[in-house]
């Protein structure tokens, strides 16, 4: 059974939406422009949800409440945990006196729409490679 926001659902949905914004890259990007110049456009666009799943986010937020902060090495990676973590606390203040668990705010949390995806250009090609191939192998079928 899987788990609401398991890593295997979330890639699933992640990839759909990597492709949207590849596409959308393209376009920004214009003609003449090199595939690594396209993804690097694509992994600063905004996505309509914070594709990480709810054991980790949840992890690096009890963590940054307790004082901890995780740096990563990975900017963009860096860049999506902050801004997750600045949306948990927007909804803790917002829903301060109400009965709202820990879980329950993490979950509306990574529902929001999140500044950038959270990996690198070079990620993201391999990731765009692979969907594209098996999209073009089950189109020959």
């Amino acid at each position: 059974m899987r788990h609401k926001n398991s890593v295997s659902q979330i890639n699933l949905e992640r990839d759909k939406e990597l492709l949207r914004i590849y596409r959308k890259a393209a376009d920004l990007a214009g003609s003449p422009a090199t595939l690594d110049r396209i993804f690097t456009i694509a992994a600063c666009l905004p996505v309509s949800k914070f594709y990480v799943s709810d054991y980790w986010a949840a992890r690096y937020i009890r963590n940054r409440l307790n004082g901890k902060v995780k740096r990563f090495k990975n900017r963009q990676k860096q860049i999506l945990y902050n801004a997750l973590f600045s949306e948990y606390m927007q909804l803790s203040k917002r829903f301060e006196n109400r009965d709202k668990s820990f879980e329950t705010l993490v979950d509306m949390a990574l529902e929001r729409p999140a500044p950038i995806i959270g990996l690198s250009p070079q990620s993201l090609r391999d990731i765009v490679r692979y969907r594209l191939n098996i999209k073009q192998y089950e189109e020959r079928k």
